[in-house]
């Protein structure tokens, strides 16, 4: 086979030497390559332009218009100057076989160059060749245009018939418009065409010169219609001009028939008319009268252009014949012209008597209006009336006195409007009409002073029972505001920290209950109880046999108590739950036996069900459950011996279930399952639990260790649950497993459980009977305040729904609600106390001892003060501001909760004065469970509110003092100045009360002291 030659045929030197400059000159080459390629595109729009040059019809606009020109033009340009430059560049530096390399390519570039600049040259024509390419597409559509109304003209009537004159009116109006219309497009067309055709060169001439032929045959068409129609259209317009002329002289006249109505009231008198239609009919006849003056004048203007116009289309007879008529028509339009020019003549004269007798009318209405006043001044002032008619008369009486004051003003200004027009024959009426106004204006003072002075008197007695009512409303705000503060300002305020030193005993109770383990139904028999009664005596001796939190480390531990508890413990702590506990009672035993047996017989199939573990394998898992149910199932068969019995050995169960003998187990515990309730319960419990990758991680850790679940510790099952807080994903709670959830909160007060349980609730729809369990778990579990908005709401429809409607259910329910809050009211107390009518508007009343009070909105202090203490109060304590029922209170401070309508709740639940294990103060609930902090915070507003309100009244109180006018009789100078002597004390109550500020801020500053003492425990 022959083989091709690697080498081109020159020596190896030299052909290596070419190869090392054209590898040197790579950059430059593609440079003028690309010169090269625009220079091509160049030369391809060039020959479009120069063939459109050549045939305008060759090439299309949308062609001509393209962007491809100004690209290909910026594009060849950049590329010759950036090949030009690279190439000027490198022959400086260049020598030797890359010099002669580079010339050639310098040689190549220069004809490049020619190439784009004759390119350039040949596309400076496309501009002219666009413009001349629209003008032709713009006059052939305009000579199109006009071709179709000499057709269209041609359709309604040829040359023969127009000539002839045999057409009908209709035809010649319409024939009439569509030469119109041709002759507009016409005379646009031909002077276009006319204008560019001198301009222009080539194939564009060409083409404007066949419009022009084309024109010019449509023009002498046109031209022969128009001279052959002209004496028909001529008659035809004629016609209608002379119609529009009459309507016009017509419409003068029906405008000079209503100018002659408006004249008719002055013909007739105006003594018989008011005042008020004198003005108003010479006001009609003067807008009348320009109405028609404007119609005069629109008129005449059109019979002179209607003349004009038709002058050139019609013949010299037919001209003569319709300027005869119009001369008719305007002898019309004149005689209505001189007839209003006689109108108005007249109209002064009317207008100024117009002027005349409504001025006289004026006056002696003021003149009646001014003796009326002044016989009610004189009845009042002599008459024998009672206080409170003559209070009301003379109050009438000083309204009409204003009045009558606009009157007397309104009548000064129309004399003086007469004045000045000038009417000289009535100059002497109008001295007289002024010396009546003066005199009218004199009685009017007299009657008026007489009556203002019967009103002061009443005003000043007014100005004094107000002025007494404000001082004593001032001196009741004082004592409001000294009854809020007088517990925290007497005997050291010794009651109220001995309130919340009993709340710090109630605190270190329930911590004592979780150190030892004791519930609080044990709790509340050690105390003392008997019959399910504690009297006080017994519980002052348990609590004088308990430690007292007295200490700075005991206060801590409390706080503790209620503090946000971090996972601090370490994966080995989590993993080593040890055995610290005897075996279970024979009671916990027989309650969770069938748990653990249901889990035996559904670990296996619930487990195929779960995501694999990434570092485990399948088998593994269930190797692990498995170990977990056998050693469980033996400690609880074998719960009557002693712990260290009832270990299982890890090696031998790993055998076991490598043997087959976890399928045994099952099956055995199977058979001991025989309750389908109890089984419906458990399968919720167990799919909840193995939902948790976290918890599978526990038992994978713990499955070479003896299982033990905790009994009365608290604290290892809390570990437990803390792994299901932090899994990975956190399974959907329903109210079934919120259930579950709960029962493990109150036997092991789980706090862990918390998130679970808010999440929950904020985002379910409670709506049965049923998910009232829900709310019981989510007050028992001490939610955020969202959370117990959400129930507040519920719990306010369901009180709605029991109170409408009676029904057992829902009172049994309410009342399993208010137990867990805290209430230990019994059930026919609580069923009385929903049967009361709570209120709903802004203001609610309170009943108490056979008097009836009216409680705001927020007004905390006040409303705690009127049921403390009460043996029967209807209403409800915290009445509805916005909207619904038991609505939120919000106070002001962070440290004082939000207080709600179960504050009524729990204050009827301590009536009997009985002690509740459940009444231990999470947070603040009654006015005497607030703490030092709060309680000041309460007393400061009233008193906050108390003195701005005491100032509010002595600002008014002044006021009113100082609008007493300087001229009164003696009796009201006397009650002014008993009124001034009220003054001074209006600064009594504000003194009082900045005293009682500065009591406060002391009284504050002395608790933050005692807080840090044996009482205090810090906000609530």
């Amino acid at each position: 086979m022959h083989k091709k030659p690697l080498t081109s045929g020159l020596p190896l030197w030299e052909e290596t030497e070419d190869r090392k400059v054209n590898s040197e000159l790579a950059d430059i080459v593609q440079s003028v390559s690309e010169a090269a390629r625009s220079a091509e595109e160049m030369a391809e729009l060039s020959k479009m332009v120069q063939k459109a040059s050549e045939d305008l019809s060759s090439v299309s606009l949308t062609e001509l218009r393209s962007d491809r020109f100004a690209d290909a033009e910026k594009v060849s340009m950049k590329a010759l100057s950036s090949a030009t430059k690279q190439l000027s560049a490198r022959l400086l530096a260049s020598k030797g076989s890359q010099q002669q390399a580079l010339k050639k390519l310098q040689t190549r570039l220069s004809s490049i160059s020619k190439d784009i600049v004759s390119g350039r040259e040949v596309l400076a024509k496309r501009a002219k060749l666009v413009e001349g390419k629209e003008l032709l597409e713009s006059e052939e559509k305009r000579l199109k245009s006009l071709e179709e109304a000499m057709a269209s003209a041609q359709a309604v009537a040829s040359l023969e018939e127009v000539t002839s004159g045999v057409l009908d009116d209709e035809k010649v109006e319409e024939l009439s418009s569509v030469l119109d219309n041709a002759r507009e497009s016409l005379k646009v067309s031909a002077h276009v065409a006319a204008r560019r055709r001198s301009t222009a060169d080539g194939p564009l001439k060409a083409a404007l010169q066949s419009l022009g032929e084309r024109t010019a045959k449509a023009q002498s068409q046109l031209n022969a219609m128009l001279a052959a129609s002209k004496a028909q259209r001529g008659r035809i317009q004629s016609a209608v001009k002379m119609r529009e002329v009459k309507a016009k002289a017509e419409l003068v006249e029906q405008l000079l028939d209503k100018v002659n109505e408006t004249e008719l009231p002055f013909l007739k008198g105006m003594e018989i008319l008011p005042a008020d239609e004198v003005a108003e009919t010479v006001g009609a006849a003067e807008q009348a009268a320009e109405e028609l003056e404007g119609a005069i004048v629109d008129a005449r203007q059109f019979q002179a252009s209607a003349a004009v116009d038709l002058k050139a289309s019609l013949s010299a007879d037919a001209l003569k014949s319709f300027m005869k008529d119009v001369t008719e028509q305007s002898a019309r339009v004149n005689a209505a012209a001189a007839q209003l020019l006689q109108f108005r003549k007249a109209h002064v004269a009317r207008k100024k008597a117009a002027q005349r007798y409504e001025a006289e009318s004026k006056v002696s209405e003021l003149e009646k209006a001014v003796a009326e006043l002044e016989d009610e001044a004189a009845g009042l002032l002599e008459g024998d009336l009672p206080e409170e008619e003559l209070s009301l008369r003379s109050g009438e009486a000083s309204a009409k006195v204003k009045s009558v004051q606009d009157a007397v003003a309104a009548a000064r200004q129309l004399v003086f409007k007469c004045q000045r027009d000038g009417i000289e024959d009535f100059a002497a009426k109008l001295k007289d009409l002024q010396v009546r106004i003066s005199q009218s204006n004199v009685t009017l003072g007299k009657a008026g002073k007489t009556i203002a002075g019967i009103e002061l008197k009443f005003t000043a007695q007014r100005t004094r029972v107000e002025a007494v009512k404000a001082l004593a409303e001032m001196e009741e705000q004082v004592e409001r505001a000294q009854a809020a503060c007088k517990p925290l300002l007497e005997d050291d305020a010794v009651a109220v920290l001995v309130d919340q030193y009993q709340q710090n005993v109630a605190c270190a109770l329930w911590k004592q209950m979780l150190e030892k383990g004791l519930g609080p139904e044990r709790l509340f028999v050690e105390a003392g109880a008997k019959g399910g009664r504690l009297d006080a005596d017994s519980l002052v001796n348990f609590l004088q046999a308990q430690a007292t939190p007295t200490t700075k480390e005991r206060r801590a531990s409390l706080v503790a108590r209620y503090a946000t508890e971090e996972v601090s413990k370490g994966k080995g702590e989590l993993v080593a739950l040890r055995s610290k506990m005897q075996p279970k009672r024979a009671r916990h035993r027989d309650e969770m036996m069938p748990r653990f047996k249901f889990l035996s017989t559904r670990a296996m199939p619930l487990l195929t069900q779960m995501p694999q573990e990434e570092e485990h394998g399948f088998d593994e898992t269930l190797r692990e459950w498995a170990l977990m149910e056998r050693v469980t199932l033996k400690f609880y068969a074998e719960s009557e011996q002693d712990a260290e019995e009832t270990t299982a050995t890890p090696e031998a169960d790993h055998d076991s279930v490598a043997n087959g003998e976890g399928q045994t187990l099952q099956q055995e515990a199977a058979s001991l399952d025989s309750n389908k309730k109890t089984k419906r319960e458990f399968e919720v419990e167990a799919r909840f639990l193995l939902s948790s990758p976290a918890f599978r991680s526990f038992v994978r850790h713990c499955q070479n260790k003896t299982i033990y679940l905790p009994d009365d510790d608290p604290d290892e099952f809390e570990m437990v649950l803390k792994f299901m807080t932090h899994a990975r994903e956190l399974p959907e709670i329903d109210p079934e497993k919120l259930v579950m959830l709960y029962g493990w909160y109150d036997k092991y007060e789980i706090r862990p459980l918390k998130p679970y349980l808010e999440k929950f609730i904020l985002q379910t729809q409670i709506r049965r009977k049923a998910d009232w369990d829900v709310l019981l778990t989510a007050h028992s579990l001490d939610m955020t305040d969202a959370v117990e908005d959400q129930v507040q709401m519920f719990l306010a429809n369901e009180i709605t729904a029991a109170t409408v409607s009676y029904n057992s259910d829902h009172f049994n329910y309410l009342y399993q609600f208010v137990g867990v809050c805290g209430g230990s009211l019994d059930l026919a107390a609580f069923k009385k106390l929903l049967r009361r009518r709570f209120a709903v508007e802004h203001t609610a009343p309170l009943r108490s001892k056979g008097t009836t009070s009216q409680a705001s909105p927020g007004d905390v202090f006040e409303a705690y003060t009127k049921v403390e203490g009460a043996e029967e109060v209807e209403g409800c304590l915290w009445p509805a501001g916005i909207s619904g029922f038991l609505p939120v209170v919000h106070q002001g401070s962070k440290c004082l909760r939000q207080l709600t309508g179960l504050d009524a709740f729990w204050h009827w639940g301590d009536q009997e004065g009985r002690f509740s294990w459940r009444r231990w103060p999470r947070r603040c609930y009654r006015q005497q469970d607030l703490c030092c902090g709060c309680r000041c915070m309460l007393a400061e507003r009233v008193v906050q509110e108390s003195a701005e309100s005491v100032r509010a009244s002595a600002a008014k109180l002044e006021e009113k003092v100082k609008d007493f006018p300087a001229s009164a009789k003696t009796s009201t100078d006397e009650v002014k100045a008993e009124v001034a002597k009220l003054l001074p004390k209006r600064q009594v109550p504000v003194a009082a009360l900045s005293l009682l500020q500065k009591q406060m801020a002391m009284a504050k500053k002395n608790f933050a002291k005692v807080e840090a003492g044996v009482w205090g425990r810090g906000p609530c």
